[in-house]
């Protein structure tokens, strides 16, 4: 049986909610409305962005904390950026494709 990894970016909250005030874990839990909450496709998309070495996760919280954008929005420019490709999707067909 395939042993699940550990989200990366669970990894990253739980140190800083570890040092958060409780009105910041209140403002994380807010709902949609709050741009900093991620969609399930937007953690996927997070975690394989790392996995593939496209960016780290240091370099993905501090883009995201620069350009006051949505999560999507954010990794896609990453992913364009570091690749020439549109979406994470797209670069891992295009390396599936190379094979």
């Amino acid at each position: 049986m395939e042993q699940k990894k550990p989200c990366l970016l669970l990894k990253s909250l739980k140190k800083s909610l570890t040092k958060a005030k409780p009105f910041d874990i209140i403002n994380l839990t807010k709902g949609k409305e709050n741009k900093n909450m991620m969609t399930t496709n937007e953690m996927i998309t997070y975690d394989r962005i790392v996995e593939l070495g496209i960016a780290t996760v240091d370099e993905i919280n501090l883009a995201f904390n620069v350009a006051q954008t949505t999560w999507t929005e954010l990794l896609n420019r990453i992913v364009y950026a570091r690749t020439g490709y549109r979406t994470v999707e797209d670069y891992i067909e295009s390396e599936d494709e190379e094979d």
